[in-house]
């Protein structure tokens, strides 16, 4: 009997001793991811001021520049110069933008739901994003759950998108953990100093989305652009949709 109890005591005393090397593992691996994206992320960094200068709109008093809220990916990150934008136009307007690459309508309509919902008051919601952003079905993975959703956000996208339990699993912790939302962002840093040419090899190797059909197209954009300027307007705010030219316009 005695032998038993001390066999029982030592299963009890490696169970705590594995169970909290776990712990301390994964409290290291968020405290790690953290700082190097604090430190290492220029998008992080860039996206984080943004979203906070964001939050501080509120609408213009009599003879103020009106706020203006313009949000989009790679095409308004690389095509619009901001400083000159403002200095151009601040006396009428106080232009504040929120630019992150790979992003759609997903991403923007519950991202500017959240901005709404903490107390952004923009007067004027531009968005800039490609025409099959309102297609796609699909959230980015990384930085948009962490910085741009919340947990209701999170649930309401994956329900939207009919994602399964993996996947709605996947978009969770990647809003509540930063190694989670970080690991990709992590990997592909590591293979693109590790393998030549990465980025052109992952555009090789990334499908390219079926188009639809032009009835199917205007059926789904007409339905997402109009919640969303239900969205825009429910907050007293307009919506301009902005599509910048791309290379591939054939018009």
């Amino acid at each position: 009997m005695p032998s038993c109890i001390s066999n029982s005591r030592r299963a009890a005393i490696h169970i705590r001793w594995f169970l909290g090397s776990c712990a301390i593992l994964l409290i290291s691996c968020e405290i790690g991811s953290y700082c190097l994206l604090k430190s290492h992320s220029e998008t992080y960094a860039r996206v984080s001021q943004q979203y906070a200068e964001a939050l501080k709109i509120r609408p213009a008093e009599p003879n103020e520049p009106f706020p203006v809220l313009i949000v989009g990916n790679s095409l308004l990150l690389d095509g619009v110069d901001v400083k000159r934008l403002q200095q151009l136009t601040y006396a009428q307007v106080r232009a504040c933008p929120i630019f992150l690459e790979a992003t759609g309508y997903y991403d923007w309509f519950y991202g500017l739901q959240r901005l709404f919902r903490t107390g952004a008051r923009p007067q004027v919601v531009v968005l800039g994003v490609g025409v099959d952003a309102f297609v796609t079905n699909s959230v980015r993975q990384d930085y948009v759950p962490l910085l741009m959703f919340d947990l209701q956000d999170s649930l309401h996208v994956a329900s939207d998108l009919k994602m399964d339990r993996t996947a709605t699993s996947n978009l969770v912790f990647a809003h509540s953990s930063v190694f989670w939302n970080t690991r990709g962002v992590i990997r592909g840093q590591v293979l693109r100093h590790l393998v030549p040419r990465y980025p052109d090899l992952v555009a090789l190797l990334k499908p390219r989305p079926a188009t639809p059909s032009p009835a199917e197209f205007a059926e789904v954009a007409y339905t997402r652009l109009l919640r969303l300027r239900e969205l825009c307007e429910s907050y007293g705010a307009r919506l301009i949709l902005l599509i910048p030219p791309t290379p591939s316009s054939s018009d």
